[in-house]
């Protein structure tokens, strides 16, 4: 039985997008707040990379060993070869993860841009970052147990989480 995480934001995204301000019409005469702005920035990036972590997160945790082998066998039988279906459905999740991960690193960038001009940092949306970042890594790793497991069979150590 495989562990999974339940899907969607996790805790630290789901608060930094909370304590996001209500958008409110500022008057024209009014200067923007480059602190407010830079802001604002971070939490739709973070945003876009939570919507995103849904789609990818799910796409990925779904093809498991099993999952992979049933493609075979559905290409096999529909008279196609099961070693491209299978490299195709990888390689899409492959594809998914790295948009997922460019938009962190998109996400990364931003925080460093606007820590250098001096304009503080949301410290909501870094620690949800590194909750994305995260969640990313363990699909990745999920992703290559299941390739690893299609092509090799089960036996090795089976590493999941631990009571500790």
């Amino acid at each position: 039985m495989t562990y999974r995480r339940p899907l969607g934001p996790g805790p630290a995204v789901r608060a930094a997008l909370a304590s996001a301000p209500v958008a409110q019409r500022r008057p024209a005469w009014l200067p923007e707040d480059p602190v407010a702005a830079a802001r604002a920035r971070q939490r739709e990036l973070l945003a876009r990379a939570a919507e995103l972590l849904v789609d990818r997160e799910e796409q990925v945790l779904d093809l498991d060993a099993d999952e992979l082998r049933e493609i075979a066998a559905f290409a096999r039988a529909m008279g196609q070869d099961p070693v491209a279906a299978v490299d195709q459905a990888v390689r899409a999740a492959l594809a998914g993860l790295t948009a997922w991960e460019g938009l962190l690193g998109r996400l990364g960038e931003d925080l460093v841009a606007v820590a250098a001009e001096g304009l503080g940092v949301d410290l909501a949306v870094v620690e949800a970052g590194c909750e994305l970042d995260e969640r990313l890594r363990a699909a990745r790793a999920a992703l290559l147990a299941a390739v690893t497991e299609y092509h090799h069979g089960s036996s090795g150590p089976r590493i999941g989480p631990r009571p500790w």
